[in-house]
């Protein structure tokens, strides 16, 4: 999809019974992936861009909801500037561009004659680009060669799907967790960590620390029901969630 997961890890010093603690953990965090326009807008939309086009009312919303947001670059530059969205223009078949008072260009003959790149969505619209310390000067570009730049967090909440999707990549057995952390402790190298010995903490970092733990029992739902002559209804969890059918009171 249009999301993608990058691995990291996270460390914080907290005061515990036992004194200053070192907490070290594995994290993920959910990022837009680097494709291009009409790749990202497809992967984001659930649906073929690239055949179906997208409507006005579309257009509309997209720039509203999240591309104005996001960084975009320009693909054929090599400069690592980074692109605002304003708009949606015309489709790149019917956009023209005069360049030095000569006769109106298409972007479609434009790109293919200056930059020798054919496009291949030539039915879907381009783009308006600005930078934000120019806003007197944008670029109307075809949204296949426009990006969004790599590395910048997603913004929304993730869907259910995306969320089952997200625990099963990042589940890692408590081993190879410990093998992970242990790996991090030791390139960090705390123990010779010159901010650390400022404060006057000096980190262990030969053996981590245990604490028991125990097995929760799974949540149940208890449901209240209105006949005092029926048993109240408990309900485990199924398949991740709870079933929730026929078992609330209709309104009068």
């Amino acid at each position: 999809g249009a999301i993608g997961l990058a691995s990291g890890f996270y460390q914080i010093i907290v005061l515990c019974g036992r004194g200053l603690t070192l907490n070290i953990n594995k994290s993920f965090v959910s990022f837009y992936q680097n494709y291009n326009l009409v790749q990202f807008l497809s992967c984001y939309m659930g649906r073929d861009t690239q055949k179906n086009g997208i409507s006005s009312k579309d257009q509309a919303l997209l720039v509203e909801k999240i591309l104005k947001f996001l960084w975009f670059i320009i693909l054929y530059q090599e400069d690592d500037c980074q692109y605002r969205l304003k708009s949606f223009g015309c489709p790149a078949n019917q956009h023209k561009y005069i360049i030095n008072g000569n006769e109106p260009l298409t972007a479609v003959n434009y790109f293919n004659d200056r930059w020798q790149i054919p496009l291949r969505y030539p039915h879907l619209p381009v783009v308006e680009l600005y930078h934000p310390n120019d806003n007197n000067r944008s670029y109307t570009l075809p949204m296949e060669l426009v990006a969004v730049d790599e590395g910048q967090p997603n913004l929304q909440a993730i869907t259910t799907e995306q969320h089952i999707e997200a625990i099963r990549k990042t589940l890692v057995h408590p081993d190879k967790c410990h093998i992970m952390i242990q790996r991090v402790v030791d390139e960090r190298r705390f123990d010779h960590d010159s901010y650390l010995q400022k404060f006057g903490i000096t980190v262990d970092v030969n053996e981590m620390l245990r604490i028991p733990g125990r097995i929760l029992p799974s949540p149940e739902i208890k449901y209240k029901l209105s006949d005092i002559n029926q048993h109240d209804i408990i309900e485990g969890v199924q398949i991740g969630r709870w079933w929730l059918n026929k078992f609330f009171l209709k309104s009068t």
